[in-house]
């Protein structure tokens, strides 16, 4: 089966990371892991991706970072932020930067969701672009 779209993968929790990275899997995407902000960032410099799902507090810079950064290289990426710390203005920022935000544990029928819609969108937008 051809995957339907490529996902970045960024948690600093390893369990969380498999996890997410075995369901995404199962469910045929194609995901990159990375366990860091720093990883995150050397992910992005040498991969495309059509989607970033991110941990928002991780070491270095946070996940609104990775997404800002994912979006000068592919400004049509898709983005979900997951928090186990939910603080004020949180899910604002999500929704200006036009990204999903769910809270920690995360329900995987709402994860699963988020990824085929927002991934459905990212390629669409990519295909006008392209044609």
């Amino acid at each position: 089966m051809k995957s339907p779209g490529r996902i970045l993968l960024v948690d600093d929790e390893p369990l969380v990371l498999e996890m997410f990275e075995q369901f995404l899997e199962h469910h045929g995407y194609t995901v990159t892991s990375a366990s860091s902000s720093l990883l995150a960032r050397q992910q992005l410099s040498t991969n495309f991706f059509d989607l970033v799902l991110t941990d928002l507090r991780l070491d270095g810079f946070d996940g609104f970072q990775v997404i800002e950064l994912a979006r000068q290289i592919n400004p049509q990426v898709g983005a979900i932020i997951v928090t186990g710390a939910p603080q004020d203005g949180d899910r604002e920022r999500a929704e200006k930067l036009s990204a999903a935000y769910l809270s920690k544990p995360v329900m995987m029928d709402e994860l699963l969701s988020s990824v085929k819609v927002l991934l459905n969108c990212s390629l669409q937008v990519r295909a006008q672009n392209e044609s």
